[in-house]
This record gives structure tokens, C-alpha cells and sequence, in this order.
């Protein structure tokens, strides 16, 4: 689809990325054994699951037979997506496989995990989808939790769980400033009733540009059971 390979191009360059465009299999793979030989090779090689002259499985399978080719990163893109696709691709050396439409942060997000691992070979590599980005966003994405109350830790932290988080716990305000001043996290859930310290004052020292944390603009929640219209003022 010609309008469809122009656009995600002209997204590619927007990141500084070059790329060049084939419109059938036989058209990409001579492509690819020419910058090959001229010392010029691609890195990694984009193609539709079915094309007018083969399909894009039966491609892979001739980039991974000649010997020029073999290591290249190949990113499997389809427009009908069946249970049991991505075990196929993964078994057949593919690095990434998307479902049509690509969303440019999908597409962004796997050049960045290929672009660490472009020199291992295709085989070692897990199979990159749109799964696996989310999961690798969450996994990387760091929360503390500053709650007292056990039950409440408990709740909390299988809420977060099912949606892919892991959360580190604390049971006062004064471990969560200890804890921001060793680790930079991506949010705080604060209590704001703790004994030693409450949600308040830690987030004042938070934002104490003067204070130890890390990171004194790290988002804070706070977590309470007062409703009272003054309690949003409350909170620096």
C-alpha cells in the first residue's frame, strides 16, 4: 500500500531515522542484498504479511537463508491477526510483529529495544508486540506507596499489580522522604494520616527544593478518607 509506506517513511525521517521503500518482496530483497554488498546494509527490515508476489513469512524465510541477510531485524506487520501469529514469528526469527494500524509510539518504542540488541542474533531476542511495550512500559514505571495500614498496603498493591505496576511500601512519611532520597519513582500514593510523619509534611519536604529526594516534581496522590473541601488545599 503505497500511501500507507509513505506515511510511516515520512515518520521514520521524522526520527532521524533513513529508510527506503520497496513495493514487493522480490523489489526488498534485492534491495537489501545490494546495500549488503556494498557495505551498506540495512539493520532492520519492515514488511506486510501478505504481499502481491509472496507472502511475508515466506520472505523471512529467504533473508534468513542467505548469508548476508540472516541477522537482520525483521519487524512482521499483518492487517488480519489470528491467536497463535505471534508463537509463528518468534519461531520463525522475527523480532517484532505488529497488528495493523501501527501506532507511531508502538513503532517508536520497538526501534528503541531493537536498537539495543541489533547485534545478537534474531533468535536470542524476545518477540517484540504491542504487549510486551506495555508490559516493559509498566514494569519500568516506579511507584511508592506511603500507607500505614496493612489491609490498605494489601488492596492497594493487588489494584496495581492487575494493571501491571509494582509498587514498593512504606508505613510513614518519614520512610517515604528516606526512600525518594535513594530512588527516583515515577509517583507517590501518599497517605496523608501516618504516625511520625503524615502525607502533609512529607510532601512539603518533597517539595522542598533545599530537601534530599531526587526529585522534588515527583507526582504525589494523595490517599485519604477526609472529604472535607479544605483537605485539596492542604496538600503542597
Amino acid at each position: 500500500n503505497q500511501k500507507a509506506a509513505k506515511a510511516m517513511a515520512s515518520q521514520l525521517k521524522n526520527w532521524k531515522t533513513s529508510c527506503s521503500i520497496a513495493n514487493s518482496a522480490w523489489e526488498g530483497l534485492t534491495t537489501l542484498r545490494n546495500a549488503a554488498l556494498s557495505k551498506k546494509p540495512f539493520q532492520i527490515a519492515m514488511f506486510d504479511s501478505t504481499m502481491p508476489d509472496t507472502s511475508g513469512l515466506a520472505l523471512s524465510k529467504k533473508i534468513r537463508a542467505d548469508e548476508v541477510l540472516k541477522d537482520l531485524a525483521l519487524i512482521m506487520t499483518a492487517s488480519t491477526c489470528q491467536r497463535g501469529d505471534a508463537k509463528k514469528y518468534r519461531e520463525n526469527g522475527f523480532a517484532a510483529y505488529f497488528c495493523k494500524p501501527v501506532l507511531q509510539s508502538d513503532l517508536y518504542n520497538c526501534l528503541t529495544q531493537l536498537a539495543t540488541h541489533l547485534n545478537e542474533p534474531a533468535k536470542k531476542q524476545d518477540l517484540i508486540t504491542r504487549h510486551s511495550i506495555n508490559e516493559e512500559k509498566h514494569s519500568r514505571f516506579l511507584i511508592l506507596l506511603a500507607e500505614d495500614n496493612s489491609i490498605n498496603q494489601r488492596v492497594t498493591a493487588e489494584m496495581l499489580e492487575k494493571q501491571g505496576f509494582r509498587a514498593d511500601i512504606v508505613k510513614n512519611g518519614v520512610q517515604a522522604v528516606a526512600a525518594l532520597e535513594k530512588t527516583d519513582y515515577d509517583l507517590v500514593l501518599m497517605d496523608c494520616q501516618m504516625p511520625e510523619m503524615d502525607g502533609y509534611e512529607a510532601t512539603k519536604i518533597i517539595r522542598d527544593k533545599t530537601s534530599h529526594v531526587i526529585n522534588h516534581e515527583t507526582p504525589v496522590i494523595a490517599i485519604t478518607a477526609n472529604v472535607m473541601a479544605g483537605d485539596r488545599k492542604k496538600m503542597p
